[in-house]
């Protein structure tokens, strides 16, 4: 995150084909189609939209960076790196769907796009909130409560950062909280934190949500490149 926010300081207004480089350029998701710049068909889009920060100021960036240093690493203790990382991406995806589709009810503001980590924060949060409830999950009721304390903790501090960072965007946090409470009663804590061990077409969909998000990454990057190659 820190990495494409530099190069947005860089390269955000340049003009390159007689227009300036926007956050489209970058992997933004827009809820609606600009002509030669982006549209929400671009399903990589829902993915690498949390790679993308306001370049004005550090403060989102910021907010988001503690946000997944803290809950990312509760959740890396007890989920493991591979839960972590596909509940992070697919949050994202379910957090932008969601926002496309309050859209297309006229209930949101046209055109608009979304940006920023805090969405996969918010499933990870939601993740927390469900631990103990995946089948197999034999946490103590002791451990759960702090868990859930945690979790709890880290909404507050969401909810307080939303009176400071303007323009958030709740319908995204919300739906990416609820997906993050369905997957922590799908996704088994790992057998050292109460849980059990990962069957194999359990690993097998994490795997696929990340190689997914790979090829999103990969896909946004050449869209850049493509935008900085015009004349």
């Amino acid at each position: 995150m820190v990495a494409v926010w530099s190069l947005e300081r860089v390269l955000i207004g340049q003009v390159h084909a007689g227009r300036p480089i926007g956050y489209l350029a970058f992997g933004a998701l827009p809820n609606a189609t600009v002509v030669g710049r982006g549209s929400p068909d671009q399903w990589w889009r829902y993915v690498t939209s949390a790679l993308v920060h306001d370049k004005a100021s550090v403060l989102p960036l910021g907010v988001n960076a503690v946000g997944l240093l803290l809950v990312g690493r509760w959740v890396e203790q007890l989920y493991g790196r591979l839960a972590f990382l596909a509940t992070l991406s697919g949050a994202t995806v379910a957090g932008g769907i969601a926002w496309i589709a309050w859209t297309a009810l006229g209930l949101a503001a046209v055109p608009g796009y979304s940006q920023g980590a805090s969405a996969g924060v918010c499933g990870l949060i939601g993740l927390l909130l469900a631990y103990g409830r995946a089948e197999g999950t034999k946490a103590l009721p002791k451990t759960r409560r702090q868990v859930q304390v945690r979790a709890a903790a880290a909404i507050a501090l969401f909810v307080l950062a939303g009176l400071v960072v303007p323009n958030l965007n709740n319908v995204v946090h919300a739906s990416a909280l609820a997906c993050g409470l369905l997957l922590g009663r799908i996704i088994p804590a790992m057998a050292s934190a109460g849980g059990r061990h990962q069957r194999h077409l359990e690993r097998a969909a994490l795997w696929s949500v990340l190689a997914a998000s790979a090829i999103a990454v990969v896909m946004a990057g050449q869209n850049l490149v493509q935008r900085l190659l015009q004349t």
